[in-house]
């Protein structure tokens, strides 16, 4: 990690009067940092670099404006420069700005990075080797400002965006996003706010504060695998299991596929923490092979607990779709990103049945005769030897 240190006479002045910036052997800019005239001594942002050859150019002010060059400031002052290195592998290495280029990190280990530019991306690489769940976490020093400053995002080898989250300014305590994942290669992507309004860029929010990022990975088969946002890509999950996953976008749903074995009465369970909003966040339809929608019931934010009640379904193969508020819907929307809990049950009741008749068939023996029920898996009987007396099986 580098940064540059620049000094100068004080000049009575807060304009700009010079312009220092790194170049890699390709020409690429890969640190920019601005001296005013005040600035007496000034350190710029930190930088991650790979070893290798890096050049630093000193210029006047270039103001580009609508002017050209002609009001630009000069000062032919004396200045002195110096470049600060600190060998260190848990930062970034520009030029990162690319799927190509992206940096690779480990798994539970820290990485810092920062935005150079406004329109500065950093790219990041990482393996996971087996199912699981992953925990992103983003933090940055303190800003005094508000809105949006950062936009993460994780990609699969397709390129799917599989994962969004928006940081701010107020921010200041680590953001941590969960989501589950199959084994595989995936990517990071940090830029600055990248607000796409009607105005564009123009007034997008930039900050080339470090930040720090962290991939926490956590080996599990209870958690949704993204992509799983078709019939066709629908995680398999087991009955009596409970899983856990979370949607990530509100126009986007989570498709489950499970197989009933033996007919019988099933409940849905879902779970949340408690959210203070008395609003719809959620939304859980059944289908069957057919896609036929057979139940559905919605969750709203201050009940922490919903079901489906019991549905009885035959021996073959279901869907459950969890989506957020808004997915049937071209407007608002709630959930994105926040986790959620499910499982799927056989639903038991004791059902009880009359007898019909008992009879002596031999000595020491009777037979009795009952009422079948039609979904029963058995029975248990109770007797005793009086009939006011205490039953037993």
């Amino acid at each position: 990690m580098v940064n540059v240190t620049f000094s100068h006479a004080h000049i009575m002045d807060t304009e700009r009067y010079w312009v220092i910036r790194i170049y890699n052997d390709e020409n690429e800019c890969v640190m920019r940092m601005d001296s005013a005239g005040t600035d007496t001594s000034k350190v710029g942002v930190d930088v991650g670099l790979p070893a290798g050859n890096y050049y630093v150019k000193v210029n006047t002010d270039d103001y580009e404006g609508s002017y050209g060059g002609q009001y630009t400031n000069y000062s032919d002052k004396t200045y002195t420069i110096k470049v600060n290195y600190v060998a260190t592998s848990d930062w970034e290495t520009e030029d990162n700005d690319s799927f190509k280029n992206a940096d690779e990190i480990a798994l539970n280990t820290s990485c810092s990075g920062a935005n150079q530019f406004y329109d500065d991306v950093d790219y990041y690489k990482f393996t996971l080797l087996d199912t699981g769940k992953i925990t992103i976490s983003f933090s940055h020093p303190e800003i005094v400002a508000s809105g949006r400053y950062w936009m993460v995002r994780v990609y699969n080898v397709n390129t799917e965006n599989l994962l969004s989250s928006k940081i701010y300014a107020e921010d200041t305590e680590t953001i941590s996003i969960d989501t589950g994942l199959p084994a595989g290669d995936y990517y990071i992507k940090i830029n600055t706010d990248d607000y796409e309004g009607s105005y564009a860029s123009a007034y997008a929010n930039y900050s080339d504060e470090t930040y720090t990022i962290k991939v926490t990975y956590t080996k599990s088969l209870k958690w949704e695998t993204e992509v799983n946002n078709t019939y066709e890509t629908a995680d398999s999950v087991k009955i009596g299991t409970e899983y856990t996953a979370a949607t990530q976008f509100t126009n986007t749903a989570d498709y489950y596929k499970f197989t009933v074995e033996n007919a019988g009465n099933f409940n849905i369970t879902f779970k949340h923490d408690k959210i203070s909003d008395t609003e719809r966040y959620w939304v859980v339809h059944l289908y069957d092979d057919n896609t036929k929608e057979l139940k559905s019931f919605d969750v709203v934010g201050t009940k922490t607990k919903a079901s489906s009640g019991d549905v009885y379904l035959p021996k073959g193969t279901y869907y459950l779709r969890i989506n957020a508020d808004c997915y049937d819907r071209s407007y608002g929307g709630r959930s994105s990103g926040i986790n959620y809990k499910f499982k799927i049950d056989y639903s038991f009741k004791d059902y009880k049945t009359g007898f019909t008749s008992a009879k002596n068939t031999a000595h020491n023996k009777i037979k009795l005769t009952w009422s079948e029920l039609w979904d029963a898996d058995g029975y248990i009987i109770y007797r005793s030897t009086s009939k006011s007396g205490d039953y037993k099986k």
